[in-house]
């Protein structure tokens, strides 16, 4: 999340948000996990796959749920944009992700970490990664 300002009789004043705060209070937003996992398949649905894959895997602290499809995939800039809280991209009427919030909310109210692989094409096989990581939020207090 950018800086955010307010004017103060001319003067601007940076109150941007503390992101260890923030991101830990979204986290209580109150997704179960059947709704957690219904808001990031709609992501599938809005890159027009026809098969989403959900595997979930139990091993203590470290479990994971996987959940890949062959939809179009995203460029490295568009998946980066879809990491922050707050995205800036429009939305078709009807899509339930309409402020951004929702691949990160939904993950991140089930666990710790999130990590998006995505490729464009089938042509070009390279690969974007990004991860947000709730540990690192808290520790260094930046997005």
């Amino acid at each position: 999340m950018g800086a955010t300002t307010f004017s103060l009789v001319g003067t601007a004043i940076d109150v941007t948000p503390s992101a260890s705060r923030l991101v830990t209070s979204l986290r209580d937003i109150g997704y179960d996990f059947v709704t957690a996992i219904a808001d990031v398949v709609d992501n599938s649905v809005s890159a027009a796959a026809d098969t989403v894959d959900i595997r979930i895997e139990f091993d203590g602290l470290d479990s994971r749920v996987v959940i890949a499809d062959n939809g179009h995939g995203m460029t490295a800039s568009q998946v980066d944009e879809a990491m922050r809280f707050g995205s800036r991209r429009d939305y078709e009427r009807g899509q339930l992700g309409r402020y951004g919030l929702g691949l990160k909310t939904a993950s991140l109210s089930q666990g710790r970490r999130l990590t998006v692989l995505t490729r464009r094409s089938e042509v070009n096989r390279r690969i974007s990664e990004r991860v947000l990581d709730l540990d690192v939020v808290r520790s260094t207090d930046r997005w």
